[in-house]
């Protein structure tokens, strides 16, 4: 996303085939916006295409996760009516050796 030809957010995800179901759904794999155009409308901005592209596409659901801590983001998230809001752990492993 660019808002007067400055780069302001990105999102990025895929479109899976649901392992309980026969439809297609989009998981939002990250959707970030700058410092600088927090709280402007770019999230706003990005969902609203990232819906129409998964609807587009004949997905039945879009799915994405938020930290807790991220209340800024957990709020843009809530605001658009979730059908459901899932508890969810979150597993990091260190490939190092």
């Amino acid at each position: 996303a660019t808002v007067n030809g400055q780069y302001a957010g990105m999102a990025s995800g895929s479109t899976m085939l649901h392992p309980h179901s026969t439809g297609k759904w989009l998981y939002v794999d990250e959707l970030d916006v700058t410092v600088n155009y927090r709280r402007q409308g770019v999230g706003t901005a990005l969902m609203d295409f990232l819906e129409a592209h998964a609807k587009s596409l004949g997905c039945y659901e879009l799915a994405l996760g938020a930290d807790t801590p991220n209340i800024g983001a957990n709020k843009l998230y809530e605001s658009r009516g979730p059908s459901e809001i899932e508890p969810a752990n979150w597993y990091c492993y260190k490939l190092d050796d």
